[in-house]
């Protein structure tokens, strides 16, 4: 029985356009996507790099996702993005015009992970969902209202302070850990900041995998 799965580096094939994952026993889902692949020009290779997720896994609990400069769109039922507790959101870089959808879409993401009960999110996915909208206070948000832990590891300062008041409006008496890479607690938006464990991503070269779709 599958529990657990880590998808690490994966291309599409066949001309496939979503990675789909559907089980009704995974709990643990961690996926890692790349931007490129050395000596190849992802324009004319035979195989798709950026895609979409669709989730079909009304058991899934954790999903960590770590990227690069392309954020995916997630597609899946209600049933299965509203079961998600815990969500890692690592990625490497900040906003490139060539991927301009990807405030939006990240912002997506928290629309329809209404769930989340523990947040850690990276500085570069802080200033990506910083240009989503002009004034992201101003903006309905109705999820996040079940969020219990937001984690972040780097020194966060204005304006970004603002993404963490967008994150913690539904939920004020969530607890905010800062792992930083040096240096020991700190103060962000009045509240105690102490020390917590993000967990790094894997480093692995990539895999081609076939998906097969029925």
């Amino acid at each position: 029985m599958l529990t657990t799965l880590i998808i690490d580096k994966c291309v599409l094939v066949d001309n496939a356009q979503n990675l789909r994952i559907s089980s009704t026993k995974l709990v643990n889902l961690t996926i890692c996507v790349y931007d490129f692949l050395s000596g190849c020009n992802p324009r004319t290779a035979d195989f798709e790099i950026y895609f979409g997720i669709e989730l079909y896994a009304p058991t899934l609990h954790t999903f960590d996702f770590t990227g690069g400069h392309y954020i995916p769109k997630l597609f899946g039922s209600k049933t299965a993005l509203s079961s998600i507790k815990h969500v890692n959101i690592n990625l490497k870089q900040t906003m490139e015009d060539s991927f301009w959808e990807n405030p939006s879409i990240l912002f997506n993401w928290l629309v329809n992970l209404v769930n989340i009960e523990s947040l850690t999110i990276t500085k570069p996915a802080l200033q990506v969902l910083s240009y989503a909208h002009e004034d992201l206070l101003k903006v309905d948000f109705p999820s996040l209202c079940n969020l219990k832990s937001l984690k972040f590891n780097q020194i966060i300062r204005p304006p970004l302070v603002t993404v963490i008041d967008f994150l913690l409006q539904n939920s004020p008496s969530a607890k905010v850990d800062f792992s930083p890479y040096q240096g020991s607690q700190k103060r962000v938006l009045g509240r105690r900041i102490v020390r917590s464990y993000v967990p790094r991503p894997l480093n692995r070269a990539p895999i081609l995998l076939r998906i097969v779709f029925g």
